[in-house]
């Protein structure tokens, strides 16, 4: 039975849907790089995969703040967006690729990127009808630049392509940390919500990629090699950072300033590397045997991102909408010191197995995660009724 009646009116999703499939670059390339450095865990394979990561980062921020202004993105752009995704598979996989043998041809393809998302201005330009186009010219002519550095950093050698990338790197950056670049847009102009969104569901998808190496790690060696106890205190140290951010950073919303809301996009940046070498950290923990032997490597491995992730997570609180530097900031650097306290403890006393070493990480996030959502929740009420 059909009905000749309007159809009730559909309201448009904050976060489009190219925007979630663009977001699958960034699944792959966090797959691809953790997968890379559990094969080298060395500290230099472990700094290049970091310096990979902020560079796909960075491309991932630069189109998701020009689709913020205009996300009617179709034809012309969905295919921008599209090649761009194709770009940075290809660049990341070359990045993980141990025989090294096609090295050349990663520069470029980041050219190519910087290009792509200087087309997606030039797109904007056209499309958005606003007073001042100022920002968008002055944004798409330094990617622009910024590209065809790269590209040609790629066919010189030595101190010029030393100097190239560095130029590159500075004119890529610029745009969005100097405010002559921000000339015609203003921050009532921007839509904090689909900021907000955007952060909270990459974050989601790095917090996943934990989540399934953990998982995954099971299937790489017989069951009865890998620890069980380890499988399930991993699994609550990784609900614990999830309750930390999506039930206590997420409420608090993106910060209203400039320089505050530049401090919670680049702490999102460091926090999600962080979450990448938590993943790292526990598939190499949950093939250790309660009484192995345990390296000042593989302590490293996982302590040190566990602290930072709460580090960061403390940075993010303190420049949030809401938040102001308190006993919740405090509760999360002593969980962080915490954790380091732990897992030096674990590697030096022969008493403190992994076994016990994990569960009690595991109990110190999950309280630090209980008592700050206790304090916010007390804070927010009080708000409310002053109100």
């Amino acid at each position: 039975m059909h009905t000749s009646g309007p159809l009730p009116a559909v309201k448009e999703p904050t976060v489009g849907w190219l925007e979630l499939f663009y977001d699958l670059t960034m699944v792959a390339t966090v797959v691809i790089f953790s997968l890379a450095s559990t094969r080298s865990p060395d500290l230099l394979h472990v700094a290049w995969f970091v310096g990979a990561f902020a560079l796909v980062w960075w491309a991932w921020l630069c189109t998701t703040l020009t689709m913020n202004v205009h996300r009617q993105a179709g034809g012309t752009a969905q295919w921008l967006i599209v090649l761009q995704m194709i770009a940075m598979i290809y660049m990341a996989a070359l990045l993980a690729d141990p025989v090294q043998s096609h090295d050349h041809f990663i520069l470029p393809l980041y050219g190519v990127v910087m290009l792509l998302i200087a087309a997606l201005n030039e797109w904007l330009r056209r499309h958005e009808a606003t007073s001042d186009q100022t920002f968008v010219v002055r944004r798409r002519n330094a990617f622009a630049v910024s590209g065809l550095c790269w590209i040609a950093a790629s066919v010189v050698g030595g101190l010029a392509r030393l100097l190239l990338c560095l130029a590159a790197l500075v004119v890529m950056v610029t745009p969005l940390v100097w405010r002559w670049f921000n000339q015609g847009i203003t921050l009532e102009w921007l839509d904090a919500k689909h900021i907000g969104e955007r952060f909270a569901l990459l974050t989601m998808l790095v917090l996943g990629e934990s989540f399934i190496k953990v998982a995954s790690a099971t299937a790489e060696q017989p069951v009865a090699a890998t620890n069980a106890f380890c499988l399930g205190i991993e699994m609550l140290m990784i609900f614990a950072v999830w309750l930390a951010y999506f039930r206590d950073i997420v409420p608090e919303g993106v910060p209203s300033g400039v320089v505050a809301r530049r401090v919670w996009m680049f702490a999102h940046l460091l926090l999600q590397i962080s979450l990448v070498g938590v993943a790292i950290g526990l598939g190499i923990f949950l093939k250790l045997g309660d009484s192995s032997p345990i390296r000042d490597v593989d302590i490293i491995a996982l302590t040190t991102p566990l602290a930072l992730v709460f580090i960061f997570l403390c940075f993010i609180g303190t420049s949030s909408a809401q938040g102001e530097p308190g006993l919740v900031e405090l509760l999360r650097l002593a969980c962080a010191v915490g954790l380091g306290v732990i897992g030096w403890a674990t590697w030096r006393f022969t008493a403190i197995t992994i076994d016990r070493g994990l569960a009690a990480m595991a109990a110190i996030m999950l309280g630090t995660a209980g008592l700050t959502h206790r304090l916010l929740s007390l804070d927010r009420a009080d708000l409310k009724s002053s109100s």
